[in-house]
């Protein structure tokens, strides 16, 4: 069973309504909006995961002092060993 590791509340764009989106312990992601909840098929991320995703991109490059191309073979070369 997958435990719920991040918790953030995002503002829609288009209305006065407020999401879920979660990340859990295996890398995955999930969004309480309709666009990710009533997708069909295989999830994709919806533009709130999405967002998430790019700002802890951008907070680790400015932490790490890495650029962004050396941050995702990191995290990729990461990943790689965990399996």
């Amino acid at each position: 069973m997958k435990t719920q590791i991040e918790r953030h509340i995002v503002e829609s764009d288009s209305s006065s309504r407020t999401y879920v989106v979660s990340k859990y312990d295996d890398g995955s992601w999930a969004c309480s909006c309709p666009s990710w909840i009533f997708k069909r098929g295989e999830k994709v991320d919806c533009k709130h995961i999405i967002s998430l995703k790019n700002m802890n991109t951008e907070y680790y490059v400015n932490v790490t002092g890495l650029n962004k191309e050396d941050l995702n073979l990191s995290f990729k070369q990461q990943k790689e060993n965990d399996y």
